[in-house]
């Protein structure tokens, strides 16, 4: 199908072709036609080639186009018998086929022998004669080659050589505006992400200005009403009717519970405004993960004991330190375990869960060199297609108020981390899901949709 060795070129060929001038301005015209009729560049390559070998009369014809990484042409366009067998071959650059001659030279060839035997047998089809043609950039930079095979109506001649050379120019606009597309569609696209970006940093601000508004709420609320029950127990207290040292020890709980809940709606305002403006969304630094997941878990562990549960911390161990994004991988965390707690809850089934923080330092990530963070629980399990769900990053939840955001939020700091996330779970037995991350986390650049995901993990559910 595609000649190779061996040519003869255009000197001393007859000009005996039935191609006339008004066959070439009809073939230009079409070309030129289905440059405005079609915008995918496949279909316009094939059109060109199609044109190209109705024109003159030839059996098959192929485009092949240049792939630097690969150093090599590849068949981008195939007509004829040979089409499913060559379309997307390769033919090296260093080769002495035709096709690479041509591309290297810029010089168009006529052969009528010396083909490789290894084309025709690949597509039983018999190669008799062969004009190949440069595909030229208007920098005369070769991007590829245009090849017709085996003339009908005699031998390739000049006339034939002219239109393909014609036709190799408009092939080369064709390309030059699918590039000037591309790149025009990728600034779109940049100028795009930009505005999302932009306008990301907003709606962060935004939040974070609501959220330190909510928490002014929550210390005005507890400034205001506190101080006025603590007055009235006093009073109740001075008549001697009832004891109400039980009241004033609730009061105090509920006062350092409104204080911590205030804290951390600041904290996480703050967090939210400076993650904002930040080129990169994850800042990995060393430190106390057992720390930092304590002080994410207390109140929490607080509440589940008011309602019969008991979150177990016990079993998290001290690891070395190691690099993480201590914030969402918090997050991350108090949203396994708060799903758990809302589960037993909605369930009645259950009263424990425990966190476990274990490493091994041997060995290579995922069966060594982690650290594994485990939230266990015995409440009612999930179904299998709900725990795959989880596990691949899919926002699924069970609840009749949530989002499955805060599940989505999981598995993307585990891929942030370079970690994993597994699990399994049992129906009226319990889930375990244990997020295992590297010493040494690969970071990948995935954006998370703070402006959702974070109001999912700060949000507990109240009776």
């Amino acid at each position: 199908m595609s000649a190779d060795l061996g040519c003869k070129h255009m000197d001393g060929y007859p000009s005996g072709s039935r191609l006339g001038s008004g066959d070439r301005l009809e073939a230009v015209n079409r070309i030129c036609a289905a440059l405005y009729a079609k915008t995918d560049i496949d279909d316009l390559l094939t059109e060109t080639l199609e044109i190209s070998r109705s024109t003159t009369d030839s059996e098959a014809g192929s485009i092949l186009l240049l792939d630097p990484e690969m150093d090599c042409l590849v068949f981008r366009q195939v007509l004829g018998p040979a089409s499913e067998c060559l379309l997307g071959k390769t033919v090296p650059l260093a080769s002495s086929g035709q096709c690479a001659t041509v591309f290297r030279t810029g010089q168009s060839e006529v052969r009528q022998e010396g083909f490789d035997p290894n084309y025709d047998l690949m597509s039983s089809f018999r190669t008799r004669a062969t004009l190949t043609t440069p595909i030229r950039m208007a920098d005369k930079k070769s991007v590829g080659v245009i090849q017709l095979l085996n003339k009908r109506s005699g031998p390739f001649d000049e006339r034939d050589l002219e239109l393909l050379g014609i036709v190799s120019t408009l092939t080369a606009t064709i390309l030059e505006n699918a590039r000037r597309n591309d790149i025009e569609k990728q600034a779109a696209l940049a100028q795009s992400e930009w505005q999302r970006q932009r306008s990301l940093t907003r709606i962060l601000g935004f939040i974070g200005h609501q959220l330190k508004n909510q928490a002014l709420i929550l210390d005005g609320t507890r400034s205001t009403f506190l101080p006025l029950l603590s007055d009235e127990l006093g009073l109740i207290e001075q008549s001697g009717i009832v004891n109400v040292s039980t009241a004033k020890g609730h009061c105090k709980e509920l006062d350092m519970m409104l204080r911590s809940a205030t804290d951390k709606v600041i904290r996480q305002a703050k967090v939210i405004n400076e993650y904002g403006e930040r080129s990169e969304l994850f800042a990995f630094r060393s430190g106390n993960l057992r720390e930092i997941l304590e002080e994410e878990l207390q109140q929490l562990a607080q509440i589940a004991r008011r309602y019969g549960s008991n979150v177990d911390l016990t079993g998290m161990q001290r690891v070395p330190e190691f690099p993480f994004e201590g914030f969402f991988l918090g997050q991350a965390v108090f949203n396994l375990v708060n799903n758990a707690f809302q589960a037993m809850r909605e369930h009645k089934k259950g009263d424990t869960i425990t966190v476990r923080v274990a490493h091994m330092e041997s060995g290579n990530f995922p069966s060594g060199n982690f650290v594994e963070i485990e939230v266990a629980d015995n409440g009612p399990g999930m179904p299998a297609h709900i725990l795959e769900s989880i596990l691949q990053g899919r926002a699924v939840t069970t609840r009749r108020n949530g989002s499955g955001v805060g599940t989505r939020l999981v598995h993307d700091v585990a891929l942030t981390h370079g970690g994993q996330l597994c699990g399994e779970s049992t129906i009226g037995a319990g889930t375990v899901f244990r997020l295992r991350l590297p010493f040494q986390p690969q970071k990948t650049n995935r954006l998370l949709d703070l402006s959702v995901a974070l109001c999912d993990s700060s949000r507990i559910s109240y009776p």
